[in-house]
């Protein structure tokens, strides 16, 4: 007699191990035509991680941003964290993975005639979590990102800070960019 069985999971499902804690902008308001400059707060509990935007083996499911089409939304500009480099018993090299907090950086392009109000953008925040010796099934958790626009004559004031500091904005290979309407079906989800 032949047993077969299902390969089992850890106990812990994706989303009590990371959660996105909170979105931010780095103004109070910002001036129809100005950049958007935003942050995703994501939290994983100790012993588990996921895996980086690009972890490094073609098989293991990267980290991804995507935000929703949106029409106020020329283009957009995710800047993922830098990863650190791990190794695992369940891959045969060593993977680019993010662990404990990390925040993830955008930069929001919009339409240069949007009126001074209130606004959204929502998005996923997809990933595979996984501690040292398995991983849990693919997972996407919704966020928004709430902002507003003012007159140009109203004066805007820095806010947080202390989460902008820790955000590389700059060119560099974690940095996924989307420069144009006809580059959007592949940033934007529909």
């Amino acid at each position: 007699m032949t047993l077969i069985t299902a390969p089992v999971f850890a106990a812990r499902q994706p989303d009590e191990v990371v959660r996105i804690n909170k979105t931010y902008v780095s103004r109070d308001g910002f001036h129809p035509g100005e950049s958007i400059t935003a942050a995703v707060e994501i939290e994983m509990i100790p012993g588990w991680h996921i895996h980086s935007h690009d972890p490094g083996d073609e098989f293991l499911i990267p980290t991804e941003i995507l935000l929703d089409d949106d029409p106020m939304i020329e283009n957009a500009e995710i800047f993922y964290p830098e990863p650190i480099k791990q190794k695992y018993s369940y891959a045969d090299t060593e993977l680019m993975v993010y662990e404990a907090k990390v925040y993830f950086g955008i930069l929001l392009h919009p339409v240069d005639d949007l009126n001074p109000g209130a606004y959204k953008v929502k998005g996923k925040f997809s990933f595979q979590t996984c501690d040292d010796s398995s991983c849990l099934p693919p997972k996407s958790i919704e966020f928004e990102i709430n902002f507003v626009v003012v007159e140009n004559s109203v004066e805007t004031n820095a806010i947080n800070s202390k989460v902008f500091s820790d955000i590389v904005f700059e060119k560099t290979k974690y940095r996924s960019s989307y420069s144009s309407i006809e580059e959007r079906s592949i940033f934007f989800s529909h």
